[in-house]
């Protein structure tokens, strides 16, 4: 929940094949329609228009490019990002797990952290998985708010029967892990103690009151992970006579009983803070070896 310089983005990924991206905005047009875009392999604009428009050049672009589908046979591992980050703080862990993960297809998810609401996040999501990699076996790692997207997604999932795929064939979700670092499952208490300050609602959004004052109507629509799970908690001991409001064992934002899916279930706890779970060693060797761990029981 610290922000980087790109925070405020209103673009959300809706796919991605061969380095070809296609967003969404939340911003709305003179039709009242949200806005869409088709970047090309150097980020470029190739076009903005409404959904119809730039799916019809998604289509025609994934049947003219067979470097659309060069990684259409690995398993994916998809990055979701936390509230008020964007992509770019995942790219540490990306880098490390590229190097480690040869055989897979590592992905990130980008979206509007603090300017949509989690239902409108969880959407995109399962747009997102249906256009960029469909059927294929997919394990999940989120930090912090992109494990409740992900928990929101698989209730969309379950509701619907699965997910629509482009060709308007319904196909179950084949999720074969999900790896958390810092989640706040049980919602955030310094969320709804901040939400208390002047200003704070509205710099953080929808999303992080959610998490905060109105976890008790959210948590509801949530659904457990339909798949083995991984759950990596922060303790900094310093903090907890430090940090006036988390007296708690906690990473500075999320207690480890705020971590935890129910209570006395295991996790891992190191010593890290809810900012570095991206650039921390014991995390890699954690991760390497639950994926490995996950996919061998295919």
């Amino acid at each position: 929940m610290i922000r980087d310089t790109t925070s405020w983005t209103h673009w959300t990924d809706v796919a991605k094949r061969g380095g070809w991206h296609w967003q969404i905005s939340n911003k709305l047009v003179a039709n009242n329609e949200p806005q869409h875009r088709l970047l090309n392999q150097a980020g470029k604009l190739v076009h903005q228009g409404t959904r119809q428009e730039v799916q019809t050049r998604w289509c025609e672009f994934i049947q003219n490019h067979s470097s659309a589908n060069i990684d259409a046979q690995k398993p994916v591992v998809l990055l979701l990002h936390g509230l008020g980050r964007t992509r770019r703080s995942m790219t540490p862990l990306f880098n490390a797990l590229r190097k480690r993960l040869p055989d897979f297809d590592l992905q990130q998810f980008a979206y509007a952290s603090m300017m949509d609401r989690i239902d409108d996040h969880a959407r995109a999501l399962a747009d997102y998985v249906a256009w960029s990699f469909g059927s294929r076996p997919v394990i999940f790692i989120a930090h912090s708010l992109g494990n409740i997207v992900l928990r929101r997604m698989y209730r969309i999932a379950k509701e619907h029967q699965g997910l629509l795929l482009p060709d308007g064939t319904i196909q179950p979700l084949n999720v074969q892990g999900h790896a958390m670092l810092g989640p706040p499952n049980q919602g955030s208490l310094i969320a709804k103690r901040f939400s208390h300050v002047p200003g704070v609602p509205w710099i953080m959004g929808p999303s992080f009151l959610q998490v905060g004052p109105q976890w008790n109507e959210l948590k509801d629509s949530l659904d457990l992970p339909p798949c083995p799970t991984a759950i990596i908690a922060g303790d900094v001991p310093t903090l907890r006579k430090a940090h006036p409001l988390l007296p708690a064992p906690n990473d500075g934002l999320v207690l480890v009983e705020e971590a935890k899916l129910y209570p006395d279930q295991e996790i891992e706890v190191y010593p890290i803070l809810h900012s570095l779970f991206m650039y921390d060693q014991r995390v890699y060797d954690s991760l390497v070896r639950h994926i490995t761990d996950w996919l061998q029981r295919r």
